[in-house]
């Protein structure tokens, strides 16, 4: 089995920064070392309390099914899709 980064985004903001072509870009980079999984909270509310999401786009690490990190974009006040990238390597992906 490989980790799991789930890309949490919602339907209802637009992607005016690109950030599902860099989602793509990464998954295809790190093509069997990590399953980049999107879902959209307007569709499962369920896992905003769970995952303790504040804003999205939202990134969080699950390794054999468990929470091993999260990249909280909201936490920077400055980030693009290498500093996504980088954390998932720090993470040993």
């Amino acid at each position: 089995e490989i980790p799991v980064c789930v890309f949490f985004y919602s339907s209802n903001v637009t992607d005016r920064y690109g950030v599902f072509a860099g989602v793509e870009e990464i998954a295809e980079r790190l093509n069997g070392r990590v399953l980049i999984l999107g879902i959209d909270i307007m569709i499962h509310r369920d896992l905003v309390d769970k995952y303790e999401l504040v804003a999205v786009p939202d990134f969080v690490l699950l390794d054999n099914g468990e929470l091993k990190s999260s990249f909280g974009a909201v936490d920077y006040e400055y980030w693009t899709m290498t500093d996504v990238y980088n954390w998932l390597i720090l993470n040993k992906i």
